[in-house]
């Protein structure tokens, strides 16, 4: 599946890491985001995954034990 056609319920996946530091596997989607962007500032695209991003920002953020500097990566690599 392509980033630009995933919904908010693919981006929201469950945490299953041994440390559980977070409900959603955060880094996961963080390095899929970066991922997307890069490829998509190099091709010169325009992105249309921003608005799904913002929404996964608004779930992820109540998370209590999501680092403010992980939750400002992904803030900082979805374009405005």
């Amino acid at each position: 599946m392509q980033l630009d056609q995933a919904t908010l319920e693919d981006l929201l996946m469950p945490n299953f890491s041994y440390s559980m530091e977070t409900l959603y596997n955060f880094e996961c989607v963080l390095r899929m985001v970066q991922h997307f962007m890069a490829i998509d500032q190099a091709t010169g695209g325009a992105s249309p995954c921003s608005i799904k991003d913002e929404y996964y920002l608004v779930e992820v953020a109540p998370d209590v034990n999501l680092k403010l500097t992980k939750f400002m990566a992904l803030a900082e690599a979805v374009p405005e």
